[in-house]
C-alpha cells in the first residue's frame, strides 16, 4: 500500500512550493505511523495531510479516522476539501465515501449526487448498493431507484404435466441470487408417484455481487396418478423467494404397474453445491443421515447394488464439469467403485 501511495502522490496527487521530496518523506513516515500505532492514528494522519494536502488517499484515510473517532463533520470537511468541482475516475471512491458519510449525517439529496457521479465514473450499481451506509438512499422514494436492490428471482418454463410410468420428469430452475450457498426447502411432503434421481447444479456466471445458477432436477416416475410437487422456499443470504408447486400426471398404460416404495421423508433439496471444493480423487463424506461418494469429473466412478433413494450429483460451472457424485441414505449397503473401463483404480462399500 505505501508503494501505491507513494506512485500516486508522485502523478498528482502531491504538491506544493517546498522541497516535494521531502515533504514526501514526512508524509510517508506519517503514513507508516498510523497504520502501525492505532493510539496515534488519527494526529500522524492529520501530520500526512498537513505535509500533503491534497493527496487522496490521505485525506480517505483521515476522514475514516475521523468518522471512527466519532467528529462526522471533521470528516466531511476533509473530504469536500479534495473533490474539484469536475471530478474524474481518480475521485470516484472519494466520491463513495463522502456518499456515505452524507447519507449517514441525514444529507440524503447530497448523497444522492455523490451516487449519481459514481455511476458516472464507472462504479459498479450492485456495489454501491449493498453498502450499508447507504441504505437511507436505497430507500428514499426519491432516489432509490439509483440504487438496484439484489434480490433473488427464481424462473423456470413450464415443465411437461404428464409423464409416462418408468420414464424421467424433468424442471429446470434458473436462479439469480447474491452470492452465497441456496437453501431449498419443500413446503410439503415430496410426491409419492415421483422419486428425485438426479440433480445438476450449474454456476453459470457468478461476480462480487450476483451469481446465476441453473438447476435441474430429474425425478424418476414410479407409480401411476397425480403426483402433487410441492412449493420450495429458496433462500440465500438472508434473503428469500417461492419456487411454484406443480401438478404432474403419472401415466400407466396397458398392465403397467408402478413400484411400491414409500417416499423418503421431506428435506432440503440435495445441492452440489452445499459440499465445498471440488475432490482430486474418489472420497467418501459421511454427514447427517447420509454418504456422499464425489469425484472427480474426469473419472469414471459408480454405484453398485443400487442403494434405495440415492441421487446423483453433478456440479458444473460456467458449463464444465467440475465434480460428480451420489448421495445415499446412512447404512444402505450399497457400493461403489472407480475405474476407466474395465480396469478399477478403486473400489469400497459405503458406510
Amino acid at each position: 500500500m505505501r508503494a501505491v501511495w507513494a506512485l500516486l502522490w508522485i502523478v498528482g496527487c502531491g504538491g506544493g512550493d517546498d522541497d516535494p521530496l521531502a515533504r514526501l518523506g514526512t508524509a510517508l513516515k506519517a503514513w507508516d505511523l498510523a497504520r502501525t500505532d492505532d493510539g496515534r492514528r488519527l494526529d500522524a494522519l492529520s501530520e500526512a495531510r498537513s505535509a500533503d494536502p491534497v493527496s487522496i488517499a490521505v485525506a480517505r484515510a483521515l476522514a475514516r479516522a475521523e468518522n471512527d473517532g466519532g467528529d462526522l463533520d471533521a470528516a466531511l470537511v476533509t473530504l469536500d476539501s479534495v473533490v474539484p468541482p469536475e471530478p474524474s475516475k481518480l475521485h470516484a471512491h472519494l466520491l463513495w465515501d463522502r456518499a456515505a458519510l452524507r447519507a449517514r449525517a441525514g444529507l440524503i439529496e447530497d448523497a444522492a449526487v455523490d451516487v449519481r457521479r459514481c455511476l458516472h465514473l464507472g462504479i459498479d450499481a450492485r456495489a454501491l448498493a449493498i453498502d450499508p451506509d447507504l441504505a437511507a438512499v436505497r430507500a428514499d422514494p426519491d432516489f432509490g431507484q439509483l440504487l438496484p436492490t439484489v434480490e433473488i428471482r427464481v424462473r423456470e418454463s413450464d415443465p411437461a404435466t404428464e409423464v409416462l410410468l418408468g420414464e424421467n420428469w424433468q424442471r429446470t430452475i434458473e436462479l439469480s441470487a447474491p452470492p452465497g450457498i441456496p437453501r431449498i426447502e419443500p413446503v410439503g411432503a415430496p410426491p409419492a408417484g415421483l422419486q428425485l434421481r438426479e440433480v445438476v447444479e450449474d454456476i453459470v456466471t457468478a461476480d462480487e455481487w450476483t451469481e446465476h445458477r441453473r438447476i435441474r432436477l430429474t425425478f424418476a416416475a414410479v407409480a401411476p396418478g397425480a403426483a402433487h410437487v410441492p412449493a420450495h422456499q429458496v433462500h440465500v443470504a438472508r434473503k428469500s423467494s417461492t419456487l411454484g408447486a406443480r401438478q404432474v400426471e403419472v401415466v400407466a398404460v396397458g398392465a403397467m404397474k408402478g413400484t411400491n416404495v414409500a417416499a423418503p421423508a421431506s428435506g432440503n433439496l440435495p445441492l452440489p453445491s452445499t459440499f465445498k471444493g471440488a475432490p482430486l480423487s474418489p472420497e467418501v463424506v459421511v454427514g447427517d443421515g447420509t454418504v456422499l461418494l464425489r469425484w472427480p469429473a474426469h473419472i469414471d466412478c459408480r454405484l453398485l447394488r443400487n442403494p434405495l433413494h440415492s441421487v446423483r450429483l453433478i456440479a458444473r460451472e460456467g458449463g464444465q464439469p467440475r465434480w460428480e457424485g451420489a448421495l445415499v441414505a446412512a447404512g444402505s449397503g450399497g457400493g461403489w467403485e472407480c475405474g476407466r473401463g474395465s480396469s478399477v483404480s478403486a473400489s469400497g462399500d459405503l458406510p
